[in-house]
């Protein structure tokens, strides 16, 4: 019988424990680890649970009777769920499946109430997965309670921050939402860090870096204020900076996490728990819901004095051997060790251009290009850069540029809303600003309207920390009509994998391919995962050595990517950050490389129950003696 075959333990130690100093070390031994129990077995085998029993507010003692046994098996109580989280929680904070809203589970489909619907969507409009429950948790006490209530009841947990990822919201699982966890960010000016909560977006890290670190700091971030820290990390992190001070998940010191019982642990970069981090950087989800993060910023070289955002245009070639050669000239040394000097996009085809961050002064990337005798290929005309005098400001460039290069009709239609936002900033009337000075980038130019923007993104929910997509409306269907059709998936971007820099007869194979399919294809290489990013000390994150992340899109996706895999075999990978699901049978090596077997040894330590399991999330594998080892204990692995 399910309902008897867990029995809680009621204090907070464990008779197993983890030396957690790294990620080769796992034991059964007699440490002191209060902090972080783990489950064990009592005599007649049945399960152990350490949930923390003493504090009488903690609304659980009466709620054992499934637990970790239920979620072992399978078995999922509702009822045990529903009260559990109605005891731990301030109820507004829920929402539940059923609640209203379009194309939900329930049959009264009532477009008057959309709260579902908004609970599940995705950044992008997809609302085509149903959550059983999603938990808007304000603080790590929210999270602690939420994780331990879905696992008393037998349910999976999936944590959800910035919506830009499809494998936030999950099907009958309890979604942890985590965009109100944003505390003041803590600063460490001896230390040279930056300690946020979880619910962070990439322009409220922005703000923190202008407000409390040096003006020639840097994070690797992404490219939009809107796309949350912490899904940013578990990819990896490639940003503009990336070449130059490596991946984003590379800055990590700390990391506070709840693991599948409930418990808080802090992991260390160079101590205990090190191998949270490890498997957290380009590792995926699956080891625990994150609740902070602290990060060390770089400070960037002394002759960097200015950041130059913008695109260099090349001269296109006579020929397609002549325009490969070029490309493989240019990515020479842009997609090298050595490159720390720009990072962002190249568009590869016959119209071969870079777009991105060039840390330096105009003058400074033109005499780079021509120490590097690239600048034979740039016409004089082909630096469209503009300066900038910090990494911040640098950054809120391109989120204004980006905002301001959506079209006439999206400006026009959010311009009230812009102008009202930044116009007190600036001590004007929004009826003063010219919606054309921001259409044709004269504002994103002007430092105080940058200052502006900066100040607003300390806000989640500012317009410029959203950005602008076509309005969400649930009574419009993403076709265009009235059908209040929302369950459709948007169409895919193709496929995105990091390659090796091309051969110049691979460069001209490939443009072979663009110029037979039709003049206008082109590739994007969406970051260069070059630099320092190839120099830093190995984590899950597998493709330090394959630097070029390109997308791949149809009709030219499936020959190009064969042409990749059979001239570079076992260097071609995806990104976890922007998986795809297409002729993924393979996953594992996909996303993980040779990295696989031991981010699967780390989950089989701190997520034995595979509670934060979910889709391109590595298999568990439980060491023999592990504290944490669930079924049985003679097996071998």
């Amino acid at each position: 019988n399910w309902k008897k075959c867990a029995k809680r333990k009621s204090s907070s130690s464990s008779s197993g424990s983890w030396s957690g100093d790294d990620h080769d070390n796992y034991s059964d031994g007699s440490d002191d680890n209060s902090e972080d129990d783990s489950g064990d077995r009592n005599g007649d085998g049945s399960l152990e649970i350490p949930w923390p029993s003493e504090d009488p507010s903690r609304p659980f003692d009466h709620l054992g009777e499934c637990g970790l046994d239920c979620l072992a098996i399978g078995h999922k109580d509702k009822k045990i769920l529903q009260e559990c989280l109605g005891n731990a929680t301030d109820v507004t904070n829920l929402v539940w499946v059923g609640r209203g809203g379009v194309g939900n589970l329930t049959s009264t489909n009532d477009v008057s109430n959309h709260e579902y619907d908004a609970a599940r969507r995705t950044r992008n409009g997809y609302l085509t997965r149903f959550p059983e429950v999603v938990v808007y948790a304000k603080n790590k006490r929210d999270v602690e309670d939420a994780v331990r209530c879905a696992v008393y009841g037998g349910w999976q947990v999936s944590a959800l921050g910035g919506r830009h990822t499809l494998f936030g919201v999950v099907d009958g699982y309890v979604v942890v939402e985590t965009s109100n966890i944003t505390d003041t960010p803590v600063h460490d000016a001896d230390a040279e860090t930056l300690k946020f909560g979880s619910g962070v977006t990439h322009g409220m890290v922005v703000n923190a870096l202008r407000e409390y670190a040096p003006k020639n700091a840097m994070l690797s971030i992404g490219n939009g204020g809107s796309v949350g820290f912490m899904g940013y990390m578990i990819g990896g992190g490639l940003g503009y900076a990336t070449p130059a001070i490596g991946l984003g998940c590379d800055s990590i010191v700390e990391l506070e996490t709840v693991l599948y019982n409930g418990t808080v642990i802090t992991a260390h970069k160079e101590g205990k728990h090190a191998d949270i981090i490890w498997g957290t950087c380009g590792g995926g989800a699956g080891l625990g819901v994150i609740t902070s993060v602290t990060v060390k910023y770089t400070l960037a070289k002394k002759y960097v004095k200015n950041y130059s955002f913008g695109t260099v245009t090349f001269k296109k070639q006579n020929s397609i051997e002549d325009q490969a050669q070029m490309i493989s000239d240019v990515l020479e040394y842009f997609g090298s060790i050595d490159n720390n000097r720009f990072g962002g996009q190249v568009w590869v085809g016959p119209n071969f251009r870079m777009n991105g961050l060039f840390q330096g002064s105009l003058e400074q990337t033109k005499t780079l290009m021509n120490d590097l005798s690239l600048s034979k290929y740039v016409d004089s005309d082909g630096y469209d850069l503009t300066e900038t005098d910090s990494f911040p400001h640098a950054s809120a460039y391109f989120v204004c540029r980006w905002i301001a290069g959506q079209g006439d009709d999206v400006i026009n239609d959010n311009w009230d809303e812009i102008a009202a936002e930044v116009a007190p900033l600036l001590g004007e009337n929004p009826e003063d600003l010219d919606v054309t000075q921001f259409t044709d980038g004269g504002y994103c130019r002007n430092h105080d309207f940058l200052d502006a923007l900066i100040d607003l993104t300390a806000d989640r929910d500012s317009i410029f920390t959203w950005g602008l997509y076509p309005t969400l409306d649930p009574k419009v269907s993403n076709y265009g009509d009235d059908s209040n059709d929302w369950s459709g998936a948007r169409p895919t971007g193709g496929k995105i994998r990091f390659i090796p820099v091309p051969s110049t007869g691979v460069l001209e194979s490939i443009l072979r391919i663009l110029d037979k399919t039709g003049a206008n294809e082109e590739l994007s290489i969406t970051r260069l995962g070059s630099g320092e990013v190839m120099k830093k000390a190995p984590t899950a994150f597998a493709w330090r050595h394959s630097p070029l992340l390109m997308r791949l899109r149809l009709p030219v996706l499936v020959p190009i990517l064969e042409l990749l895999q059979n001239s570079y075999p076992n260097q071609i990978g995806g990104y976890y950050g922007l998986s795809d699901t297409l002729f993924n049978a393979n996953w594992q090596r996909t996303f993980y490389g040779e990295n696989y077997r031991e981010e699967s040894i780390i989950r089989g330590f701190y997520d034995p129950l595979d509670t934060f399991g979910k889709k391109y999330t590595p298999d568990q594998t439980i060491l023999k003696g592990s504290a944490t080892q669930y079924g049985n204990p003679d097996a071998e692995m």
